[in-house]
C-alpha cells in the first residue's frame, strides 16, 4: 500500500490505486484507496500489529511505515495538499448529508456511512496536525467542530458501531460518533 503512495501523493486525483506495481489488476476494477484509507488502516495495523503480529508482518509493517515516511518527507508539500483537500472533500460530503436531513426533516438514515466519513476525516485531521500542518489543522478542527455541532444532537449514545476488537483504536472521547447511533433508528426500535 505504501509503494502505491508515490505516484498518487502528486497526482491530481484524490483516490489512487489500492496496490500499484506488479501486483494491481487493470482495468477500472482496480480497488481506489484515498489517503484517509490508508490513515485509517494504518492506525488499526499499527494498534494490532505489536500483539497479534508474527514477526514477518512486524519487518513488513516496519518497511511499510518507513516507505510511508520518506515519501512524506521528499513529497511534503504534495502530501500536504492531498490532506487539505480531501479533507475538504469529505467535509463537504458531510455537510451534504447534514444539509439533506435538514431539508428532509428526517432522521440520519444512511449513518453509518457518515459515522465511517466522519472517522476518516479524523483521520486526517490528526494526520495534519502530526506532520506540523498547525494552521490546516486548526481550520479544518473549526470545520469539524461545526459538523459535530449540528451532528451530535441528532444522535444518541450506543455500543461501539464496528467490530469490537477495533474499540481500543477509537476511544470514545475523540470518536464519539462510532459510539452514536441516529435518533430515527432508536425511535424505530421502540
Amino acid at each position: 500500500m505504501a509503494a502505491a503512495l508515490l505516484p498518487f501523493i502528486y497526482e491530481e486525483r484524490l483516490t489512487g490505486d489500492l496496490y500499484g506495481g506488479a501486483f494491481s489488476r487493470r482495468g477500472r476494477n482496480k480497488p481506489q484507496l484515498a489517503l484517509g484509507e490508508f490513515l485509517l488502516r494504518r492506525r488499526r495495523l499499527a494498534h494490532w500489529l505489536p500483539e497479534q503480529g508474527d514477526a514477518a508482518q512486524q519487518a513488513q509493517w516496519k518497511e511499510i511505515s518507513e516507505r510511508q515516511e520518506t515519501i512524506q518527507r521528499e513529497w511534503r508539500v504534495h502530501y500536504q495538499r492531498k490532506l487539505r483537500e480531501e479533507l475538504a472533500w469529505r467535509g463537504r460530503r458531510l455537510q451534504a448529508f447534514l444539509r439533506e436531513q435538514r431539508e428532509e426533516g428526517g432522521g440520519l438514515g444512511g449513518f453509518a456511512a457518515e459515522a465511517r466519513r466522519r472517522t476518516l476525516a479524523q483521520e486526517l485531521w490528526r494526520e495534519q496536525g502530526a506532520r506540523g500542518h498547525e494552521e490546516d489543522a486548526r481550520e479544518a478542527r473549526r470545520r469539524l467542530a461545526e459538523i459535530d455541532a449540528e451532528l451530535r444532537p441528532l444522535t444518541s449514545a450506543a455500543p461501539f458501531a464496528w467490530d469490537a476488537t477495533l474499540a481500543p483504536v477509537y476511544p470514545a472521547e475523540e470518536f464519539w460518533w462510532l459510539y452514536a447511533t441516529s435518533r430515527d433508528r432508536i425511535a424505530q426500535k421502540r
